[in-house]
């Protein structure tokens, strides 16, 4: 299981992260057209029974889910909390010209949220890629809104991953200009069978 990760195999994750974290401030710089800084991410692996209970609260949340394809397999699932999500709405250029109807203000969360998380999660699994050398892929954003242990739990169902661990990256972003800080969450659950490859990609020995 992913626990079987070592601190030195953790601190490559988190330099990987790290990596990460620059190309994302860098896109999110362009997208919102201000400095964006990122503050350097906290990785772990933690039980999947304890994202709700240690670090997700039980609030409704607006998530973005996505699936990985190539030699590794699972899901994505970024998160920000309801005051985040709205923040950075509000900071991004997605607020021009929205309507004012339900429709129209959901959409455009929608599409904020996704392309935010799409740029996150986009720019993890890159430096992933070129980590291990070998070819990611994301499938397209699907938005939630939601409680995190429901959107985590149906997930879990879909790849029958009940008894095993989460890669959990911290992820706060600046905004240079005003030092607002907002804070994401990224959890990545390992389809069944592709969590010995995750584990001799940073170098842990199989069972």
């Amino acid at each position: 299981m992913l626990k079987q990760l070592n601190d030195w195999q953790l601190d490559v994750i988190k330099e990987i992260g790290s990596i990460a974290s620059a190309h994302a401030a860098t896109a999110l710089s362009h997208l919102f057209g201000k400095t964006i800084r990122m503050q350097m991410p906290a990785a772990e692996v933690i039980p999947i029974s304890d994202i709700n209970l240690k670090k997700i609260t039980d609030q409704e949340v607006t998530a973005v889910r996505f699936n990985v394809t190539g030699r590794l397999e699972g899901q994505i699932f970024t998160f920000f909390s309801a005051d985040d999500a709205h923040r950075l709405i509000e900071a991004s250029p997605f607020t021009n010209g929205g309507g004012s109807d339900q429709t129209a203000v959901y959409d455009m969360v929608s599409s904020a949220i996704s392309e935010i998380s799409n740029i996150l999660a986009g720019s993890y699994l890159t430096a992933l890629s070129d980590f291990a050398g070998i070819q990611l892929k994301l499938t397209p954003p699907q938005f939630i809104v939601d409680q995190a242990i429901a959107i985590l739990n149906e997930g879990l169902l879909e790849i029958a991953l009940y008894d095993n661990d989460a890669l959990y990256v911290d992820t706060v972003l600046c905004d240079a200009g005003t030092d607002t800080q907002l804070q994401g969450n990224i959890v990545f659950l390992p389809s069944p069978g592709h969590i010995q490859p995750l584990l001799a990609l940073f170098g842990a020995a199989d069972e």
